[in-house]
């Protein structure tokens, strides 16, 4: 509340408390001659960032966010997003500094998704997302203490990405308590820009459910299974949800809508055969011409599995699938064959899915499927050795480490422990060098009986890092990371207490660097199939930051090396196991 100063009554602030909500008004968009379609828009990918708050210091915790944020994680990857970082419990400055890494992800020809789950206010006309340390003060001090609605899509907006899609879950109940919120309802969002669409849990007044009897809040109820359709049209699921989630509240939740999208957006499939076009959020036709213009000349083969694997259904997906034949390599099969390039028929009855865990010889591993990607970085910040990116093919699946190896995992191998950090058996290993984890290898493969174990390359590393991410990490760094711009306490801790990424791997950044196979040298930029780098060279070549590390450091692109013979306290390793 304000206060009166100076013997005159301040205009007390209207603080509403509750959904960040509008009265429904969905902008049909049509185009000016009904007769004519509208032109689809081209979008190169969908990337999203998902931010659920649970945990709050001074106000009431909540049940679903996080659940909601996981499922909406699962459910956006099922149906084919490219980039997709999911946060939790976030501090202001990290909800700010994760709204800012994600809006430099994102070009100007891709679908931006943004979802909020947590507790939100009204103040002045204008909406606020309260991170989970945020403590009710004067109106006037809010703006400094939350994150403006406003901002999200002025930052959306302000990337020129084609497709901007705001969901706000938020609040699920009132944060300061019963009867603080003040009279008047909360503010309208004015959508600014043609492209942009925000989806709210609530209308004005309304608060969104936590549903802590179910699984999920009631909004991600009833959202979750509108994006698993087979044929996703955004706008018709939303629509959908708000009818649904209106009957299931017997009238007291009415999700509302702001669409200023011209066309119709499919997350998956696209338009009906009765000529209703619209905005296909696919590799579309144009998109897939220009990725067949990059390769068509290429004597590589590994250029047109990278193709076929971006337009596996394409125009020329015929003529690529020739060309392989030509260069004596298998063509990438398009969704739903059993066979996938360079996989024998055989394999298929060891058919995983990512993220698949198990354990050999008393270690944790995680399945890691075959999959392509793009390793190195042009952000703002890459350094010159991340460059230049390369289109890289991992042809097979593999096991890697759950986490680093364990001192407790070496003593039992070697019978030795040479941490620096000694006596925590769950910390990772350290103090050794790129030599040292050849000679486990090498004993673990002699009781095991075979040559299974090895080092991942370093191309191994960063895909399985990226999980399918493509930014500068797969999560918050406070989330996900021990490092030195997280008070790491300067040393290591143990294994699997930060977040993993999406295939459940935990540590890729900061606690230990992670010596990898390969050599150092460039990237050969093009497209390549299984690299292992230089065949010969003088530096071994460790990834993903350390507790010694700040934040720069502890990047999914990041690229260090060292003599084979290097130790330290920051020095550990992740081991490989062939299926």
């Amino acid at each position: 509340m304000l206060a009166a100063a100076r013997g005159k009554r301040r205009r007390r602030a209207a603080m509403s408390v509750g959904v960040l909500a509008l009265a429904s008004s969905t902008v049909a968009v049509q185009a000016q001659d009904g007769s004519k379609a509208l032109k689809p828009v081209l979008v190169e990918e969908k990337r999203a960032l998902l931010i659920g708050n649970a945990d709050y210091t001074h106000s009431s915790k909540l049940v679903n966010t996080i659940p909601d944020v996981r499922a909406l994680e699962r459910v956006l990857r099922e149906v084919g997003f490219d980039s997709v970082s999911r946060e939790e419990n976030l501090s202001m400055i990290e909800m700010a500094r994760s709204l800012d890494e994600f809006a430099g992800s994102l070009g100007s020809r891709d679908l931006a998704f943004f979802y909020f789950s947590g507790h939100g206010l009204q103040v002045d006309g204008e909406n606020y997302l309260l991170p989970v340390e945020f403590e009710r003060s004067v109106a006037s001090e809010v703006r400094y203490t939350t994150l403006a609605a406003n901002r999200v899509r002025e930052r959306l907006e302000g990337t020129g990405a084609e497709v901007r899609v705001m969901v706000l879950d938020a609040c699920r109940n009132n944060p300061f308590g019963e009867g603080r919120s003040e009279a008047g309802g909360l503010a309208k969002m004015e959508v600014r820009a043609k492209g942009t669409l925000i989806a709210y849990a609530a209308g004005p007044g309304q608060l969104a459910s936590d549903n802590p009897g179910g699984a999920l809040g009631l909004y991600m109820t009833h959202l979750v299974p509108e994006l698993q359709t087979a044929s996703i049209e955004l706008q018709g699921a939303f629509e959908n949800v708000q009818a649904r989630v209106l009957d299931a509240s017997k009238g007291k939740q009415f999700p509302a809508i702001e669409d200023a999208i011209v066309g119709k957006v499919y997350l998956r499939g696209g338009p009906d055969d009765d000529g209703d076009d619209g905005v296909t959020i696919t590799k579309d036709v144009a998109a897939c011409n220009e990725h067949w213009g990059e390769v068509r000349g290429s004597e590589d083969p590994g250029e047109f599995e990278w193709y076929l694997q971006q337009c596996p259904e394409g125009t020329y997906s015929g003529l690529a699938r020739t060309r392989l034949a030509r260069l004596g390599r298998a063509a990438v099969r398009p969704p739903g064959t059993k066979e996938e390039a360079g996989i024998p028929p055989s394999h298929e009855r060891a058919e995983r899915r990512a993220g698949e865990q198990q354990e050999f010889d008393g270690m944790e591993f995680v399945w890691v499927p075959a999959g392509g990607f793009r390793v190195g970085s042009t952000g703002a910040g890459a350094d010159s050795i991340e460059r230049p990116v390369t289109r890289v093919r991992i042809s097979q699946g593999y096991w890697l480490g759950k986490h680093e190896v364990t001192q407790s995992e070496w003593q039992a191998v070697m019978g030795t422990n040479p941490s620096n950090f000694y006596g925590c058996g769950r910390c990772p290993v350290e103090n050794v060098s790129w030599d040292d984890a050849q000679g486990f290898i090498r004993q673990l493969n002699g009781r095991a009986g075979g040559s299974r174990y090895r080092l991942p390359t370093e191309a191994e590393w960063e895909y399985a890092v990226r999980a399918g991410t493509a930014g500068d990490r797969y999560g918050n760094l406070h989330a996900i990371a021990w490092s030195y711009s997280d008070s790491s306490g300067n040393r290591t801790h143990p294994v699997g207490q930060k977040g993993p990424n999406a295939w459940g791997l935990h540590d890729m950044l900061g606690n230990v660097w992670e010596w990898v196979q390969d050599w150092s040298g460039a990237y050969p930029g093009g497209s390549v199939t299984d690299p292992a780098g230089p065949a010969t060279g003088s530096y071994r070549v460790h990834r993903g930051g350390s507790w010694y590390s700040y934040a720069h450091r502890c990047r999914s692109a990041y690229r260090r090396d060292g003599s084979p013979g290097d130790r330290n306290n920051a020095l550990g390793f992740r081991l490989l196991r062939t299926e």
